[in-house]
């Protein structure tokens, strides 16, 4: 079955006479860049879309920028496009090869391409632009998304890591931050090709969020080194670094290290998060070392491995103290800070 395509008259207005001024399959089909000539329905419902280039602009040379009126030979592509209700659709493009005849210009010949379909891709940009908002928006894995387009997975997430490069711009300048790892897989053995031996490779992410604010997940750095802390805070904007106040981490030496790092983040103060997993309350007498004499506590809860961080103590049910003695030293007040209590 083929369905021709068909000339729909548009009003100008004013009174005049309506005029001809496209064509209501190439509009229906809505790819710009592209004329469609026919449309084919197969027996199993999937249609096949012959279409051919609308714009004149393909025909310029992409080095020298000279249009074209050499043919050298006649293509047919099938870039993949969205699907059209729930039967699929095929799309054969007729382009042509041209020749550059400009003596200066190194290029020989060129095909035919769009904003659509730039050269050498096999998909639309309207369907990569689908893909990486099923995946960044909707939350649906690479691997269901892939599948469900008719994609490899390589394609499906060089979509979505498009799609975030729009929407993960830099961030705004916030009080509180907060800094943790992530693990993400199982711990993996790789053979080194510098050393020649077999390396445990344990896959670790830091993540760094806000804790002020409502932009959430601020970036995403491999390892959890102090490494990557810095790495990541030094390509923010002094603007961001000189706005943190405080930086909310779990007992991790790496990351207070790499925080005290001179100039990274001038203003801020280090404090341990209250909802870590391994806090642990101890008794009042046992304390009283760390903070110095003469604090009255009601509770007292104290981060294990703090001490060996070089962390101030910190949490909701720490102490009820007027003045506490951070591990680093000058006495400070007590306060509380969102969801936490730092130590000025």
């Amino acid at each position: 079955m083929v369905f021709r395509s068909l000339k729909v008259a548009k009003h100008s207005g004013g009174g005049r006479e309506p005029r001809a001024v496209t064509d209501g399959t190439t509009l229906l089909f809505g790819l710009p860049g592209l004329w469609v000539g026919r449309v084919e329905r197969w027996a199993d419902g999937t249609r096949v879309v012959h279409a051919v280039t609308a714009s004149e602009a393909a025909a310029a040379c992409p080095s020298c920028g000279v249009v074209s009126t050499s043919v050298k030979a006649r293509v047919t592509t099938s870039p993949r496009d969205i699907p059209y209700g729930q039967e699929r659709i095929i799309l054969r493009w007729n382009k042509t090869r041209w020749r550059c005849r400009e003596d200066y210009c190194e290029r020989g010949s060129f095909t035919e391409s769009i904003a659509q379909v730039p050269a050498r891709a096999r998909t639309t940009g309207r369907l990569r632009t689908q893909i990486g908002a099923a995946i960044g928006e909707a939350a649906r894995s690479v691997a269901e998304v892939a599948a469900a387009h008719g994609v490899s997975w390589p394609t499906a997430h060089r979509a979505f890591i498009t799609h975030a490069e729009v929407e993960l711009t830099e961030p705004q300048p916030t009080q509180v931050i907060g800094i943790d790892e992530t693990r993400r897989g199982k711990p993996r053995w790789e053979h080194c090709a510098q050393t020649r031996r077999w390396v445990r490779v344990d896959p670790w992410d830091t993540g760094f969020v806000d804790l002020a604010g409502s932009q959430g997940l601020l970036g995403q750095r491999e390892g959890r080194t102090g490494a990557a802390v810095i790495e990541w805070l030094r390509e923010r904007t002094p603007e961001f670094r000189e706005a943190i106040e405080f930086v909310a981490i779990d007992p991790a030496a790496v990351y207070a290290s790499a925080i005290r790092t001179a100039g990274l983040l001038p203003n801020a103060t280090t404090v341990v998060d209250h909802f870590y997993d391994d806090l642990r309350v101890m008794p009042t007498w046992s304390v009283l070392p760390l903070v110095g004499a003469g604090v009255r506590c009601c509770e007292v809860g104290i981060i294990r491995a703090s001490a060996q961080a070089g962390l101030s103590i910190s949490g909701e049910r720490h102490c009820h103290a007027q003045h506490v003695r951070s591990i680093e030293g000058p006495v400070h007040r007590a306060v509380d800070t969102f969801r936490f209590r730092a130590v000025r």
